[in-house]
């Protein structure tokens, strides 16, 4: 299953479309309130061909309009700067070593987090996170991106992450999967 952070270019060309959907709907439901109660006959629009060409157009027009992000926005997930498959364990994190991108700090900010796992990207990058469980149930909570994806055993999930501000992001266990769920942080540092 894939899933969107809510800073991807997806999510704002959903939000988009779904606004555009919104009023049109709207826009729809008041006109139709106002032929079945509005005072106002319609009779005098009989035969009058302007006004049947501007609303065959104008949907046309609507529908061509909503269909342009889609157009380019489509090659996004194939534009990925990065893989990382993550493993949740209790109560660590675990991913492959061939990515190279993360490293052990035996020193971070208690003796909780020194099996912390760190992963460095550079702002603007598009990151797959692939991730699932070996044990229990967890959850990869990115809590400053809005964003929450379950680890399930025995099943892949992607996530799709923008990163287009630096900074460190903390990513939470925000399943209760055992003793240690709130010492399983993962950081994850944008330069």
């Amino acid at each position: 299953m894939n899933y969107l952070s809510n800073f991807s270019a997806y999510y704002f060309t959903h939000n988009f479309i779904m606004v555009i959907l919104v009023f049109i709907s709207i826009f729809t439901f008041f006109i139709l309130f106002k032929s079945f109660y509005g005072l106002k006959s319609y009779g005098s629009y009989a035969g009058a061909s302007i006004l049947e060409y501007m609303w065959t157009i104008i949907p046309l027009f609507i529908v061509f309009i909503l269909l342009i992000p889609l157009f380019f926005d489509y090659k996004v997930f194939n534009e990925i700067d990065q893989n990382v498959f993550c493993v949740a364990n209790q109560w660590y994190w675990d991913s492959d070593e061939s990515s190279n991108l993360f490293n052990f700090l035996p020193t971070l900010l208690n003796s909780h987090f020194s099996e912390a796992l760190i992963f460095s990207f550079l702002t603007g990058s598009t990151i797959c996170f692939n991730l699932t469980s070996n044990d229990v149930l967890h959850s990869f909570g990115l809590n400053s991106l809005y964003t929450k994806v379950d680890c399930v055993p025995g099943v892949l999930h992607s996530l799709y992450v923008d990163f287009f501000y630096s900074g460190i992001y903390i990513v939470y266990c925000t399943e209760l999967c055992g003793v240690n769920h709130s010492v399983m942080p993962l950081f994850i540092v944008i330069n």
